[in-house]
């Protein structure tokens, strides 16, 4: 979840989303499937197929800032390499009136249960400089600064509430950037919602009607 001053659950379901420990990672990686160690480059580039009833919508392409974020990158690519991302839904679009962001990287259907295989949570990396502005990524979090595991967001308009120190002390960390397919970002931000029944969401509405699916996340060559 989100917790911008709420802690946000999908309808009915508990589940932690932003900053987490580095309990576990180990700093090295595999490339996903293939079983043996990968030196990542310090902008590792990672790839979100994104589909919708059965059909691709095409790419969302991030690059990361592993030299700013270590923990959260190194945690993020581990959950790449695990295949973790592949079958989750974006469970949240939101374009206002507080913040604009969509998330995902936790379920596989609304009204359910985190998915099984998360990792310990990460350390908060939110002093590292970097902002919550238009196509950066992010980790989601519970209340608590240091609770992030699997979920991230990304911002669909500038959100400087959500930067260090934030409301809390802490805020959310960034750790990378839209560098392709932007066009996608916009059509999963237009996507019909409804009002979340969530009662500590106030009413956002923010559950998509027919959530697009994270199909298949990979790591791409760096440019």
């Amino acid at each position: 979840m989100i917790s911008f001053g709420v802690n946000f659950r999908p309808v009915l379901a508990a589940a932690c989303i932003l900053f987490a420990t580095g309990a576990g990672c180990s700093g090295k990686h595999t490339r996903a499937g293939s079983g043996e160690p990968s030196a990542l480059a310090e902008n590792p580039r990672i790839a979100l197929e994104i589909h919708r009833d059965g059909q691709s919508w095409g790419d969302l392409i991030f690059e990361l800032d592993r030299r700013k974020s270590p923990i959260t990158t190194d945690n993020f690519l581990r959950y790449v390499n695990d295949r973790y991302y592949d079958g989750t839904i974006i469970h949240r679009v939101t374009v206002g009136p507080r913040i604009h962001v969509l998330q995902g990287g936790g379920y596989t259907a609304l009204n359910a249960k985190s998915k099984p295989g998360q990792h310990n949570p990460i350390q908060n990396e939110a002093k590292n400089g970097l902002k919550n502005l238009r196509g950066t990524i992010a980790m989601a979090r519970d209340s608590a600064p240091h609770t992030a595991t699997s979920e991230f967001f990304v911002n669909l308009a500038d959100n400087p509430s959500l930067d260090y120190p934030g409301r809390d002390g802490w805020g959310y960390c960034v750790f990378g950037k839209l560098v392709g397919g932007e066009d996608v970002l916009d059509r999963i931000a237009s996507i019909e919602t409804l009002t979340n029944p969530d009662p500590e969401l106030r009413g956002e509405k923010s559950q998509p009607l027919n959530p697009p699916v994270v199909y298949r996340a990979s790591i791409r060559p760096s440019h």
